[in-house]
């Protein structure tokens, strides 16, 4: 394709969108592969890295549909990004917890907590979150739920590394905002 571009805006416009969609595939993919905070993430961004894959190989079979569908997974991609970025650091892992059936997400989630020499306490009146800092767990935090919108910091399991970095006022300031409850200490 790169190849045969004449001075048309248009094969201009379809290599943009093929260029993107690399990127973002091998970026993202990438992270699919060993970025914690990507492993937790949403479904919807793993869909957008599949898609990416699929808009790239459908411009091969139909130029015109192909570029269409490739901007537009592209678009997508890009307002999920931006989206992510400006929500903060804060997962609630309370179903991953439970789940009878366990996964490569919650396999990371213990591997932390093994690494910390912690333990994670099992009761399903508690309520899990994971902070990120870069991209990587920085803490889990499991809180149990008072009243209707107030919780008690049950348990805390977190990397001695980052406290000096990172103030707890903060994290729990980000648990608040996500989880629409307020921590009583």
């Amino acid at each position: 394709i790169i190849l045969n571009i004449n001075k048309s805006i248009h094969n201009y416009f379809m290599v943009l969108n093929l260029l993107t969609s690399f990127s973002f595939f091998v970026i993202y993919g990438s992270l699919l592969i060993d970025d914690d905070m990507t492993l937790l993430s949403t479904i919807f961004i793993k869909i957008l890295v599949i898609l990416e894959f699929v808009a790239a190989t459908t411009i091969q079979l139909n130029v015109a549909f192909g570029n269409i569908f490739t901007a537009i997974i592209n678009l997508a991609f890009f307002i999920t990004i931006i989206v992510t970025r400006s929500k903060n650091n804060v997962k609630n892992v309370t179903s991953i917890l439970n789940k009878k059936r366990k996964f490569r997400g919650y396999n990371k989630i213990i591997s932390f907590v093994k690494s910390q020499n912690g333990e994670l306490l099992s009761d399903e009146k508690l309520v899990s979150f994971i902070y990120f800092f870069n991209h990587k767990i920085y803490g889990i935090y499991q809180f149990k739920k008072i009243e209707n919108n107030k919780f008690v910091l049950v348990k805390e399991i977190r990397k001695s590394y980052y406290d000096s970095i990172i103030d707890q006022k903060k994290v729990f300031s980000e648990i608040e905002e996500n989880s629409k409850c307020r921590i009583i200490q």
